[in-house]
């Protein structure tokens, strides 16, 4: 009698390990959020794709991804994911309010240990007529036409500031400052930019200047543009 209830333990104890090690897991592949950071309100949609993978060993099914906003889309491409494999989440996300804004993805799934998984978008968000003097605005231009516009800098403190990097990721803005640009103290410099373009659409692609002030920090500068195709005429 007592060997068949000492079998009848360790047979549930395996069955316990069992159901335990064999499982689905949901891991978000580079964490379980994603920071646009400073956005332009204009320029949405703005995209990412994340990765969900399956670390368990059953398969990992997604019954549903509820979103917070209807500003979010979150089409998948698979709901149910094998073992040590991946499904690809590709995010279209939209802002409809300004200010630090946070979106919440919610992955509901087959993982006993996180049925609620939970995804985070971050984003501070502006728009055009809030970021005031820091606004390169080009106005509306035709296809090729060159344009200019400028922003003023100012260092309020008693010591010097240097941009220590330019971070510039439009092809047709060019600018009078570089890497290693230094503002001299209670003084203020022009950011002075030239803006061609080969292709007619809106452009508001921001330019970054990174500093060696930890108060300054980042300095975003916005810029908008439209550009249109040349009349026939002109």
């Amino acid at each position: 009698m007592l060997k068949l209830i000492t079998y009848k333990l360790l047979l549930s104890i395996l069955l316990l390990t069992n159901e335990l090690v064999t499982q689905p897991r949901l891991e978000f592949e580079n964490g379980d959020s994603y920071d646009f950071g400073e956005v332009l309100m204009e320029n949405a949609p703005y995209f990412v794709k994340i990765k969900i993978r399956n670390t368990g060993t059953e398969n990992l099914k997604i019954f549903d991804i509820e979103k917070d906003c209807g500003c979010t889309w979150a089409p998948i491409n698979k709901n149910e994911i094998p073992p040590n494999d991946f499904a690809i989440v590709e995010i279209r996300q939209t802002f409809p309010v300004t200010g630090n804004t946070t979106k919440v993805l919610t992955f509901i799934t087959n993982d006993p240990d996180n049925p609620n998984a939970n995804f985070y978008i971050y984003a501070k968000v502006s728009t055009l007529s809030s970021v005031g003097n820091m606004l390169l605005d080009f106005g509306e231009i035709n296809l090729n036409q060159i344009a200019k516009s400028t922003v003023s800098i100012k260092n309020d403190k008693d010591f010097p500031v240097r941009i220590l990097k330019v971070k510039n990721s439009s092809k047709f803005i060019s600018l009078n400052i570089s890497d290693g640009t230094v503002i001299p103290p209670k003084s203020e410099i022009k950011v002075n930019a030239t803006f061609q373009a080969d292709s007619t659409g809106y452009f508001r692609e921001p330019i970054y200047l990174l500093t060696n002030d930890k108060n300054m920090g980042k300095i975003t500068i916005h810029t908008n543009c439209k550009v249109i195709a040349t009349s026939p005429n002109n």
